[in-house]
């Protein structure tokens, strides 16, 4: 398969399902079903924590993620929750063993699947062996995955919209066969819907459909998946109208609040202006360091001695992950 294949076909998964909003995030949330006490009673839960959740956690795998290059500045994905002694088998889960089959390169699959399998063994019975089992039938779905495509590769007598479709079949398929109806929902639905929605409107393209028919398939989509596509556009549309202001001038902080706060409401607007604040103080601070390493105090100096002050200004300035950050930002707050 083609790369313009898979990266078509992947598209709305990864255009629109990993924006993380933060300062959406409460607004993302389905209000509450009013009842009784006991129908709103909840299982008891029991999360397993990792060391993203609490740093003195004494971590079971084989590896810490964050002494890896391939994660450095990331946090682990918390994906393993228990209830009521069972494994959840949600997005999350997934989410947790692809954030672990990132390191691929860095760690052999042996190495990473090992990992996988000793932090599964941590857990409490009987989640332990629901781990282990969602483990081993997850990658040996993702092994079938490459088999796949690597075969589907060599099909060229097949267009890219026939690809598309058989692959997209193939998979539903292929997850039916790997996972019971409630996984396969949980690990994949919202995914195959997106999928499915933007391979229709790639058929009805080709068909010639009109804008008003194209626009049509947006309304079968779950609900969730059109307020999320609503507020990404809305995400997009508010950084034109905040370029649009910047540009003319008029960007001052009482205008980015108002248009903020038309577009999101009054508490995102908060918080965007807080995450302003922050940025502005971070900027500035990155701004002096610019300023030191090239002030004429320290010039005056041997290379050695000025290389020990510039590592002695950011140690005392910054903290470990801002000093990996730093790099970049001074390259870009260079180029402006």
């Amino acid at each position: 398969m083609s790369g313009f294949t898979k990266g078509v076909l992947s598209f709305g998964t990864a255009g629109i399902l990993t924006v993380a909003f933060y300062f959406l995030e409460s607004e993302i949330r389905q209000p509450q079903n009013s009842g009784t006490a006991a129908e709103q009673t909840a299982p008891a839960t029991v999360t397993f924590e990792t060391r993203a959740e609490n740093p003195g956690f004494s971590y079971p795998g084989l590896y810490k993620p964050e002494d890896l290059r391939t994660f450095r500045g990331a946090s682990e994905v918390s994906g393993l929750r228990i209830v009521n002694g069972h494994l959840v088998m949600d997005k999350a889960l997934r989410d947790w063993m692809d954030f672990h089959r990132a390191a691929l390169g860095e760690l052999t699959l042996e190495e990473i699947t090992d990992n996988l399998y000793t932090i599964a063994a941590s857990l409490p019975s009987p989640a332990d062996e629901e781990a282990s089992g969602i483990i081993t039938t997850y990658l040996e779905y993702l092994t079938a995955l490459g088999d796949y495509d690597e075969i589907a590769a060599r099909q060229t007598h097949l267009t890219t919209l026939q690809q598309l479709q058989a692959r997209q079949e193939w998979l539903e398929r292929t997850r039916d066969y790997y996972f019971t109806d409630e996984v396969h929902e949980a690990f994949f639905g919202m995914d195959e819907a997106i999928d499915r929605n933007m391979l229709s409107e790639l058929i009805l393209k080709s068909q010639g459909a009109d804008d008003a028919e194209i626009a049509a398939l947006e309304h079968q989509l779950p609900e969730k998946i059109q307020a999320f596509r609503y507020r990404s556009r809305s995400v997009v549309r508010l950084n034109e109208m905040e370029a649009d202001l910047k540009a003319s001038g008029r960007a001052d902080a009482e205008s980015l609040w108002q248009l903020r706060a038309e577009e999101f409401g009054d508490a995102a607007a908060d918080r965007l202006a807080a995450a302003d604040q922050r940025q502005q103080a971070w900027e500035n601070r990155v701004l002096e360091y610019i300023a030191f390493t090239s002030s004429d105090s320290l010039n005056a100096l041997s290379l050695a001695d000025q290389e020990v002050a510039i590592v002695e200004y950011r140690e005392k300035n910054f903290s470990e992950r801002e000093i990996l950050r730093l790099p970049a930002a001074v390259t870009i707050l260079t180029a402006r």
